[in-house]
């Protein structure tokens, strides 16, 4: 599975930079995407100096140091589940790759790289602080991806005005929506689907096509997993979400913007931050009134 990881690199999130030919990991494509993510982030970072509050040379010297290696095992820290986990006094980092492939959006990405080379650095980010500040400060998913496009932020009172509109939506047709519980298994497969040729070798440039029956079989068990998810579960994981924005309506941000570079179709995106994680919902809307006319994502990603 670790060379479909590329595909997802490419053709999801559409990174603008290429990632390291050859890292001490050796084949693992998850821990090459998260060394590029990090490369760049020393490059994009340097170039905007007023979003460094850190020592940048650190954080340079961490990121050309540091083994990193994805797992597909669960890791636990102190007794608490954990998408990644650094050793500074070994310079590893070791993530979760199930948590990596769930966290779609580059900029969720950039701050879980950017956090633990902080560790690895002896930097303080206990809660993210420091990172999603200087994530959200550069822009950087809005420099490094091509996709999706944000002109403006709704005013607090269309907020108030349409967010139910789009909770509402959410919540009428959560029997058949793709949940956050099913978000990282479906990732998985786009990749898959994607993904048919890998690299040969990673001291040269080539690659060749994947297997076929390979890539039956992941679907194959991709599909098995999806469809042992249970219903309640499914509809569970949507209306958290849901609830989430409910009780914190003032907590809300919302962007419109277009679905691609096209600009032929009106989205909105709606972000909760809180301590414990943040909602994201996206929904397609009507270009005048902005009212909703279909879901496009309902997501969930729980802070360590």
């Amino acid at each position: 599975m670790k060379y479909f990881a590329i595909a997802t690199w490419l053709l999801v999130s559409q990174v603008s930079f290429a990632g390291p030919r050859v890292v001490k990991n050796g084949g693992d494509m998850d821990a090459i995407e998260f060394v590029g993510i990090g490369q760049q982030l020393v490059k994009t970072l340097s170039e905007n100096r007023d979003a460094v509050k850190f020592d940048l040379s650190k954080v340079a010297k961490a990121v050309d140091e540091t083994r990193v290696e994805s797992t597909s095992k669960k890791l636990t820290l102190d007794g608490k589940d954990k998408d990644a986990i650094n050793t500074p006094s070994e310079k590893t980092i070791v993530f979760n790759r199930i948590a990596w492939a769930g966290k779609g959006d580059l900029d969720k990405k950039a701050i879980l790289v950017l956090h633990e080379y902080f560790g690895i650095a002896g930097i303080a980010d206990q809660k993210y602080d420091i990172s999603t500040a200087a994530i959200e400060k550069i822009g950087f998913g809005k420099v490094n991806y091509r996709g999706e496009i944000y002109d403006r932020k709704l005013s607090n009172e269309e907020v108030r005005k349409l967010l139910p509109l789009y909770l509402n939506m959410i919540s009428l047709q959560v029997n058949r929506l793709p949940s956050p519980v099913d978000n990282r298994v479906l990732k998985l497969m786009k990749a898959t689907a994607t993904g048919f040729t890998r690299p040969v070798s990673y001291d040269r440039e080539g690659s060749a096509i994947v297997d076929i029956q390979e890539t039956i079989s992941i679907l194959e068990n991709y599909a098995k997993e999806l469809k042992e998810i249970a219903a309640d579960e499914r509809m569970q994981s949507t209306m958290t979400v849901v609830d989430g924005f409910k009780a914190s309506m003032t907590t809300v941000n919302c962007e419109l913007g277009y679905k691609s570079v096209t600009r032929d179709e009106r989205i909105v995106k709606c972000v909760r931050t809180l301590n414990e994680g943040e909602g994201t919902i996206i929904l397609s809307v009507d270009g005048k009134t902005f009212e909703p006319i279909g879901v496009l994502f309902v997501d969930l990603f729980q802070a360590d």
